[in-house]
């Protein structure tokens, strides 16, 4: 009976709750999580960051310590493109493998090795499934930050200044040393699980430390030969010695011929002079990306509507019919080529940038007139913002791809005409073939085995939307209150007559 106990608990311990009555009568009119409430099911907190976010009650320091908790992740994410955009160097690199290396050790050797202990399930009312002990934020957290402190004061940073030391280290710990305490402020952990993460990030920073200065550093100017990474780590060297391996390699590692500049983004990133409108047209360049991306955060992690998963379909299957028809059907034309120089290997006729920017802009029109904007009754100042922002987001994109010198006017001009006709097909689908099928859609969606998802229907709120203008609803919805008044105004004229005759029937 006592072995299976703690099995038993961690089973109970494993369920979640969905309201407030739900968590105090699974954990207790006492516990933590009745006086917090719920926590978010959302896969970007749950299955992503790994944090139980609150959804009732949401105060500042839910918020704050709901950051803190995302912190582990958000910094691996932060040097990636640090060291992709910015500079290749081995402190970067070393940085971030820690937190990959360190989460692999805990959940392969340490989480297994302690097996279903008593103390091992998370706190009652936890989102999150897996066991807690140690904590794995509490890991990382700790390690890195001492890493980072033992580094500043012994390694890289021991040239530095003495206020860039003290402000480097006062960032770390007030990045770093709160992480462990949001974990029992959200109810993921208990605190002895925090506390024995916390003592193994401490040892993990220390020999993370220990091997990388005695043993890694000793062959870092060997890897310069086949690597173009700035030897930023080790101060005996500053560069290579070697002319192919030293400045060359770094100057051509500066380059943006790199896959996130070359081949995700897809512009020519100027060198040489950067001035202020270079990088106002790179920005541009990146929008249609940028707002890719913004749209799939925006549905993922606020209320899942038709109106945003369309908005976030747009880009995808324009750049799709683009790459399929468009691109193809005009084959090896004069005018099918980039301008000469441009970092881009592909035909450039018609501009995708500038299908998807321009067609994406009109869509954002048409909907703040004729759909989304006139069906929620938007105000003429709301409508305004949203296509004045909307201009001054998506129209200068074209413009940027003839500066960047990665199309010519031609493309970006048939690029631009196939856009406004795909913004209005796409609305024209969407109004008067879609909207109707939406609710239908809707509800098998949310009935799929694997796990519906809950979309609601703020497009197309009316079941007839694509085939009546909102003023015919509106005129239809007002025709039976009419007739209601005409009805309730002709019984009281006859409740009236009935008094009257009352009145006049006792004098007779």
């Amino acid at each position: 009976m006592v072995a299976l106990l703690p099995v038993a608990h961690a089973a109970t311990k494993s369920l979640t709750c969905k309201t407030r009555e739900e968590c105090c009568q699974l954990c207790g009119a006492d516990s933590y999580r009745c006086a917090r409430g719920p926590c978010s099911a959302s896969f970007i907190t749950k299955g992503f960051f790994s944090i139980s976010l609150p959804t009732e009650d949401v105060g500042f320091w839910d918020v704050v310590f709901s950051f803190y908790g995302m912190v582990p992740y958000l910094v691996p994410i932060a040097i990636a493109l640090e060291f992709l955009l910015h500079k290749r160097s081995w402190a970067r690199l070393f940085s971030f493998f820690f937190i990959p290396i360190v989460a692999v050790i805990n959940a392969g050797i340490f989480v297994p090795s302690l097996g279903n202990c008593s103390e091992c399930p998370r706190p009652c009312g936890t989102c999150l499934a897996s066991k807690g002990m140690p904590s794995g934020h509490a890991t990382n957290s700790i390690g890195l930050c001492l890493w980072l402190l033992l580094e500043s004061i012994l390694g890289f940073g021991r040239g530095w200044p003495t206020a860039r030391k003290i402000l480097f280290n006062a960032g770390t710990i007030l990045l770093f040393a709160p992480v462990p305490y949001s974990r029992v402020y959200l109810g993921d952990h208990t605190s002895l699980q925090v506390t024995i993460g916390s003592a193994n990030g401490l040892v993990f920073g220390v020999i993370y430390f220990v091997i990388l200065r005695f043993v890694i550093a000793k062959r870092i100017d060997g890897a310069l030969s086949r690597w173009r990474v700035h030897n930023d780590f080790t101060t005996q060297h500053k560069l290579s010695a070697s002319p192919t391996s030293g400045d060359a390699l770094l100057e051509l590692a500066a380059t943006p011929t790199h896959y996130l500049a070359k081949e995700f983004f897809s512009f020519s990133l100027p060198t040489d002079g950067l001035s202020a409108a270079d990088v106002v047209a790179v920005a541009f360049s990146m929008v249609p990306y940028l707002v890719l991306f913004s749209l799939l955060l925006n549905f993922v992690i606020r209320r899942k509507t038709w109106t945003r998963l369309l908005a976030l379909l747009f880009i995808p299957i324009m750049s799709a019919i683009n790459a399929v028809l468009f691109v193809p059907s005009w084959g090896s034309c004069a005018e099918c080529s980039r301008p000469c120089g441009s970092c881009i290997g592909v035909r450039g006729m018609p501009s995708g940038h500038s299908t998807n920017s321009i067609g994406f802009c009109l869509w954002v029109f048409l909907e703040s007139l004729l759909g989304v904007g006139r069906l929620r009754a938007w105000s003429w100042r709301r409508v305004l913002l949203v296509n004045i922002l909307s201009a001054a987001l998506f129209v200068p994109v074209p413009f940027s791809r003839v500066y960047l010198g990665d199309h010519t006017p031609l493309q970006v001009g048939i690029g631009a005409a196939d856009g406004a006709v795909l913004g209005v097909l796409y609305f024209a689908l969407l109004r008067f073939v879609l909207a109707p099928r939406l609710d239908a859609m809707s509800a098998r969606v949310a009935a799929w085995t694997c796990g519906g998802v809950h979309l609601a229907n703020d497009f197309a709120p009316q079941r007839r939307l694509s085939i009546l203008s909102a003023a015919l609803i509106e005129e239809q919805q007002s025709e039976p209150h009419k007739a209601d008044d005409s009805a309730s105004r002709s019984t009281s004229e006859a409740t009236g007559d009935d008094v009257d005759d009352a009145i006049i029937s006792p004098q007779l």
